[in-house]
């Protein structure tokens, strides 16, 4: 591969699981009770898998090392599996993760507000700032009882309205500057097909086509798997409705993000 592309592992006495951003990383760091080791994947001219990490925590990285390497020479004593997803679909989740956590940044910045308000009235901008600024320090924007109060504040038609533009800013300057890769839209699925074909064994799921499939799998195996939910699916569908209706924008944004992968997701899905 031309570049290493990153794994998430988490990986406790009996389990471990192969998987990345936006595949479920939020719920298994619940039923771990800690976050995942994030290693970096390469081939070197054999086209033998070199794992690498990438954080800096306290703990055996030559013991997590030894498993994956253990896990690809089909030697882990452990149960393994690994998480997809569809590709499209991710890009999606992974597209709104990156826009929410950068507009918090830069929300009350004189770039934003200049900006925006071109597009807008300065009412308009000052009332979607404040109700912004409110639901994000009382407890943020991934709680469903805070976008409805959110929705009370503005009402649909304006949330959609100033969402949209700043869905185009950001898609415009990410597509421009080609960094769709340094965000929650890493590529990640060449290094599970090859993997996986060094280990057919592993088994494989696919959170798009069942999502409770890992949580009974889970807790066949004795694993906590109920917890409370927080999610950003609503401004997911404000960004699905947006490429509704501009289909050639996601067409154009899916070449130039997944394309590649469709390939080895088509590979291991039908390995499932």
């Amino acid at each position: 591969m031309n570049h290493p592309q990153e794994l998430r592992l988490f990986s406790d006495s009996h389990l471990n699981i192969l998987t990345q951003n936006k595949i479920g990383t939020r719920f298994l760091r619940d039923v771990f009770n800690e976050d995942s080791y994030n290693i970096d994947v390469d081939l070197d001219l054999n086209s033998n898998i070199i794992f690498n990490f990438k954080d800096d925590r306290d703990f055996n990285k030559s013991e997590i090392i030894d498993e994956l390497n253990s896990i690809v020479k089909q030697k882990s004593n452990k149960n393994t599996i690994m998480l997809i997803r569809n590709p499209e679909k991710r890009m999606v989740t992974g597209l709104i993760q990156d826009i929410l956590d950068n507009l918090q940044g830069e929300i009350d910045s004189p770039f934003f507000y200049n900006f925006i308000s071109k597009k807008i009235s300065k009412g308009e901008l000052v009332r979607f700032i404040d109700a912004w600024n409110s639901i994000y320090h009382s407890g943020g924007y991934e709680l469903e009882s805070k976008y409805q109060s959110f929705t009370e504040r503005l009402g649909d038609d304006l949330i959609y309205k100033i969402m949209s533009i700043i869905f185009e800013v950001y898609i415009k300057t990410w597509g421009d500057l080609n960094t769709w890769q340094k965000g929650h839209n890493n590529p990640y699925l060449f290094t599970f097909y090859e993997i996986y074909r060094k280990n057919n064994t592993i088994k494989v799921f696919d959170l798009d086509d069942n999502s409770d499939e890992l949580k009974i799998y889970l807790k066949s195996l004795n694993y906590k798997v109920e917890f409370d939910s927080r999610s950003n699916n609503d401004f997911k569908k404000l960004l699905n409705r947006f490429f509704d209706e501009r289909t050639e924008l996601f067409r154009k944004l899916s070449t130039i993000v997944v394309e590649r992968d469709i390939y080895f997701y088509k590979y291991l899905k039908h390995k499932i």
